[in-house]
């Protein structure tokens, strides 16, 4: 045989043993990796939820949603192509409750995300009855361009619909987006029976708290927020 058939040989040989001379693609999509934050129209039911991208079966967002919250609470995140393709599915699976009960169902839906121009981040929309919506926006809710089935953000979208006694019986005692809000999220999150360890809160897709962090916020509510320092302790009572 001759060197060059030789070295032929070897060289098949070598690309057999190694799987194949062409290199193997990722499983990740390629694409320009973008926000998840979620909207919750609803006045009676707090949500939480979690998205699964169905093109790796990975949980790529999720969190609690308060009644007529958001957006807001972005989280890290799902790769988009440039330029839009039909099927793109994502799977929403969500719980709904209050500070009376949570549901015992849980719900889920697998949704292709429509058409968009230019990537953004990804919205999921809570409405009532059991109806969620994915959108891919660069602007929120109210803004010129959003594309969502409400053009208005929560609140003002409730009151148009039922008036604003009805949409404040459930609002929360503190104002949306106050640092007594925060502290009180806090503290029902880090309560014993929910706090996650760092696998489940990675499997949640970065949905839930752990002890770790619970312990970080807590120091960070006493040095840095404007608020009676009591309310940064697990055990405060609110009135």
């Amino acid at each position: 045989m001759s060197p060059s058939k030789t070295t032929t040989l070897s060289t098949l040989l070598l690309c057999l043993l190694l799987a194949g001379c062409e290199p193997i693609a990722s499983s990740k999509p390629a694409g320009v990796a973008v926000s998840v934050d979620a909207v919750n129209y609803m006045h009676d039911w707090d949500v939480q939820y979690t998205l699964t991208d169905l093109r790796t079966n990975e949980p790529v967002g999720g969190a609690i949603v308060g009644v007529l919250e958001g957006p807001g609470g972005k989280g890290c995140c799902v790769t988009l192509p440039e330029r839009w393709q039909p099927g793109i599915k994502l799977r929403v699976t969500w719980e709904e409750g209050n500070k009376d009960m949570t549901k015992p169902e849980k719900y889920q839906r697998d949704l292709e995300l429509p058409r968009y121009e230019v990537p953004g981040d990804v919205y999921v929309l809570f409405y009532p009855a059991q109806q969620v919506e994915v959108r891919v926006s660069a602007v929120e809710p109210g803004q010129p361009g959003w594309a969502g089935r409400i053009k208005l953000p929560a609140w003002p979208a409730c009151v148009q619909r039922l008036g604003e006694k009805t949409c404040r019986k459930m609002m929360p005692k503190y104002a949306i987006g106050s640092d007594e809000q925060f502290a009180a999220n806090m503290r029902k999150a880090c309560q014993p029976d929910e706090i996650v360890t760092a696998e489940e809160k990675k499997a949640n897709g970065g949905g839930g708290w752990t002890k770790e962090g619970c312990a970080s916020v807590r120091q960070e509510c006493l040095k840095e927020w404007n608020l009676d320092k009591r309310m940064c302790e697990f055990d405060f009572k609110d009135e």
